[in-house]
């Protein structure tokens, strides 16, 4: 600018003001938790941000273009960069955007990117583990069964820094007996017996109905056979096995 007078006569030029304008600033809304299907009862953290500016802000939030109060349910950060539900139900499903306002004068960002959130219906129950290359604690190995392994057992998930614990399994009753015991008997009735006579000793375990594959040892080795069975049946002379 410059002063005029009636000759006219002119002053020097003032100095020089730049004027920079640029486009409003963008909003980016994250999901702190680090995922967007969440189950019931558990606690999920939004955070919005200018990004590239540090002028102050405050902010508001939206859920299917309605701005959100901050209630007894929920609640925000002092200059609202954060909102938190406390204990997310059905009525917490919905996209999720905000907005920042310079706290000095009259200005909005733009409105961030939409985040979908969806509250599942209903708490996830333990699923049986059944991927062997998992060991971050999904599946649970006994090694070497003991009478003392005998019990109810059940599981739950835990996720996030709170953490937020899953629904107990379903139990599953793991009852763990002691080895049975193999007998062996003589069926012809005698234990001393002459060249050319034979007996016949059968091996049973008591009390178990299952099927089992039997193995004859004589003084510590095993007896090789070629269809071992419950029955083996012994002659004398040269003390030969049929």
């Amino acid at each position: 600018c410059r002063d005029v007078h009636r000759r006219p006569f002119y002053s020097e030029y003032s100095n020089s003001v730049t004027l920079d304008i640029s486009a409003p600033p963008q909003a980016e809304l994250t999901v702190q938790s680090g995922w967007t299907e969440v189950f019931p009862t558990e606690r999920v953290t939004l955070r919005c941000e200018i990004q590239g500016s540090s002028t102050e802000w405050m902010y508001r939030w939206y859920r299917d273009g309605q701005e959100l109060p901050v209630d007894k349910a929920d609640s925000s950060s002092g200059n609202g960069d954060t909102y938190t539900i406390l204990s997310a139900d059905q009525s917490h499903t919905g996209l999720y955007t905000c907005r920042g306002e310079r706290t000095r004068r009259p200005h909005q960002s733009t409105i961030s990117s939409a985040v979908k959130l969806h509250v599942l219906n209903t708490q996830g129950a333990a699923l049986p583990n059944t991927d062997s290359s998992r060991t971050e604690g999904s599946s649970y190995t006994i090694s070497s069964a003991a009478l003392s392994h005998s019990g109810e057992y059940w599981c739950r998930a835990a996720r996030g820094r709170g953490p937020f614990y899953s629904e107990y399994s379903n139990s599953v009753t793991l009852d763990i007996s002691a080895r049975p015991q193999a007998v062996v008997s003589i069926e012809t009735g005698w234990t001393e017996i002459f060249t050319s006579d034979s007996l016949t000793l059968r091996c049973e375990v008591p009390g178990i109905s299952a099927e089992w594959n039997y193995t004859w040892y004589r003084d510590g080795e095993q007896i090789p056979l070629d269809h071992p069975g419950e029955t083996l049946t012994v002659t004398s002379g040269n003390g030969s096995n049929q």
